[in-house]
């Protein structure tokens, strides 16, 4: 009985620990992402800028 509750006990520790990774991979990659939005952006505005 205690072996059975350990396994299951780890087994959804292991699922929590995979779930927590990706969503950590999720959420930097929509950073990276909005991040290059912005360099795209600024770059936009100083070459606006430079011409102006």
């Amino acid at each position: 009985m205690t072996d059975k509750l350990t396994s299951t006990v780890i087994l959804i520790c292991g699922v929590a620990l995979l779930l927590c990774m990706y969503g950590i991979v999720s959420i930097y990659n929509e950073i990276q992402s909005i991040w290059n939005e912005l360099d795209i952006e600024i770059n936009e505005l100083n070459i606006e800028a430079f011409y102006l």
